[in-house]
């Protein structure tokens, strides 16, 4: 994977906080996609 290729990453949990706070961290590095369910 080339360097200017989107990174991205899914994160699931039931809890909007903890959502939030991955996304804030791993937006810096990642296109960040959240769901509270699976």
């Amino acid at each position: 994977m080339s360097d200017d290729q989107v990174k991205r990453i899914l994160c699931v949990d039931d809890e909007p906080n903890v959502l939030q706070g991955l996304r804030r961290h791993l937006g810096m590095h990642f296109d960040v996609t959240t769901a509270e369910s699976g």
